[in-house]
C-alpha cells in the first residue's frame, strides 16, 4: 500500500501528483480535471485568499 501524508491508499486507488501553477490548477478544477473535493476546495480557497490579499 502507498502512504501519502498519513493516508493509506487502497490498491484500487490512483494518486497522481502534479506540480502546476495555481492559476492552471484553478482552471483544472473548473474543467473537472481535479474533482477530489478536498483538493479542489483547497485550490479554490488559496486562490481566493491570494486574490483578497492583493486587493488590500
Amino acid at each position: 500500500m502507498l502512504k501519502s501524508w498519513g493516508e493509506v491508499l487502497l490498491k484500487r486507488e490512483h494518486l497522481e501528483v502534479l506540480k502546476v501553477p495555481l492559476a492552471e490548477a484553478v482552471e483544472m478544477v473548473m474543467r473537472g480535471e481535479i474533482n477530489a473535493n478536498s483538493s479542489a476546495h483547497l485550490i479554490l480557497k488559496v486562490a481566493r485568499m491570494i486574490e483578497m490579499t492583493r486587493s488590500l
